[in-house]
C-alpha cells in the first residue's frame, strides 16, 4: 500500500532536503511545485504560473500513488486549505497520510526577498 507524506515549512526550513533524503534512502517519489519552475537545471519563478505548478504537483503525486509508489510532497503549505487536495487524495485512495513540519532556518536557496518571507510568515497557519 502506498504512503503519502507532506512536508511543510517556510522557505529555507529544510523541506526539500528532507524530501530528497526520503527519496534517496526510502525510495519515495519526490515532487514539489518548485520543480515546475526548474528548466535545464535553472530555477526561474514565474508568479503567474503558481497555480499551474501546484496543479502539476498534485497530478504527479496522484499518478504515482495510483501506480502504488510512496510519495513525498514538499511545499510551503502555509495555509491549511493547501493541504486539503492531498488529504482528499489519501482518503480517496485509502492510504496512510502524514504531515511533517520543518522549522529550521537555513536560508532560502531561491533568494526570496525579505518582504515575501514576511508575507509567508503572516499567512502561516498552525496544524490543528
Amino acid at each position: 500500500m502506498p504512503k503519502l507524506i507532506l512536508i511543510r515549512g517556510l522557505p529555507g526550513s529544510g523541506k526539500s532536503t528532507l524530501a530528497k533524503h526520503l527519496a534517496d534512502t526510502c525510495g519515495y517519489f519526490h515532487v514539489e511545485a518548485d520543480m515546475w519552475f526548474t528548466k535545464d537545471g535553472k530555477y526561474q519563478f514565474i508568479p503567474g504560473e503558481i497555480g499551474l505548478a501546484h496543479d502539476w504537483c498534485q497530478k504527479q503525486a496522484a499518478l504515482k500513488l495510483e501506480m502504488g509508489l510512496n510519495v513525498v510532497v514538499s511545499n510551503t503549505f502555509t495555509a491549511l486549505w493547501e493541504i486539503e487536495p492531498y488529504r482528499d487524495m489519501a482518503l480517496q485512495l485509502k492510504i496512510p497520510f502524514w504531515i511533517i513540519e520543518c522549522t529550521a532556518n537555513y536560508g532560502s536557496v531561491h533568494n526570496l526577498p525579505d518582504e515575501a518571507m514576511a508575507r509567508m510568515k503572516q499567512r502561516w497557519q498552525e496544524l490543528k
